[in-house]
């Protein structure tokens, strides 16, 4: 390849030491949110429920952890049923989300919608309250930086997730609530804390703006079509940086 495409810094530093990639022949391009489909000022949020709103949305397998989200809200629905969790994808993991809803006796709060399609994804985040980011901490995993956390910043939306490595570079420490990880007691302590703390869910909003500034698709898609521009010899290698 004349270019190699690395999707955050932590995946370049871990391919240039165990997978001997060539620094100089490669380009950092985080996959962040497209504001042309993730505007929250092209969504209105509707005002017919109460309920403290959670979202996921996208892949359901095992290595993210919605286990671990159903225990936790088990013992929060003991002490509220004002909230609700809506969930939207698909993958291999959901005749087991269903069959952890049943069990769990979770079907009047926790909702599985299915696959929906994207351009319906941005009306659903507008009409939560937080976001869901969840996941097993792996070898794989820690180096994942999940595209639903950018959709989630990029609608204003705060967020709950667990710490790896490409989370903690791109984000300080008080822009989004972190739980431990496989750890659903943690999960629960957390999300009790920011039903109960609209102050806090509202600072967390505000630290979007500041998030979105600073990582957004609008600068990414430049330098990726400026290496397009290089590559077939629009413009010199340079205007590249």
């Amino acid at each position: 390849a004349d270019k190699v495409i690395t999707t955050h810094v932590p995946h370049l530093e871990f391919n240039v030491r165990y997978h001997g990639l060539n620094r100089k022949k490669s380009l950092i391009i985080p996959n962040f949110a497209d504001k042309n489909l993730f505007n929250p000022i092209s969504h209105n949020r509707n005002s017919d429920n109460n309920n403290f709103k959670m979202i996921y949305h996208g892949t359901i397998a095992k290595r993210f952890g919605l286990k671990l989200i159903l225990i936790a809200l088990k013992k929060l629905s003991k002490e509220s049923q004002n909230i609700q969790l809506d969930i939207y994808g698909k993958g291999d993991g959901v005749s087991e989300l269903k069959r952890w809803i049943h069990k769990l006796e979770l079907s009047n709060i926790v909702f599985y919608h299915g696959l929906v399609p994207l351009d319906e994804i941005p009306n659903k985040i507008i009409q939560a309250d937080l976001g869901i980011i969840s996941f097993i901490r792996t070898k794989s995993t820690n180096l994942m930086l999940p595209l639903k956390l950018m959709e989630y910043i990029a609608m204003s939306l705060p967020s709950l997730t667990v710490k790896n490595a490409p989370i903690s570079y791109y984000f300080k420490h008080d822009e989004l609530v972190y739980y431990k990880n496989n750890n659903p007691n943690s999960i629960y302590k957390k999300l009790k804390f920011l039903i109960n703390s609209p102050t806090e869910l509202a600072r967390l909003k505000t630290k979007t703006k500041i998030i979105n500034k600073r990582l957004n698709w609008e600068n990414e898609q430049l330098k990726y079509l400026n290496l397009i521009k290089v590559l077939v010899g629009k413009i010199p290698t340079m205007k590249l940086k």
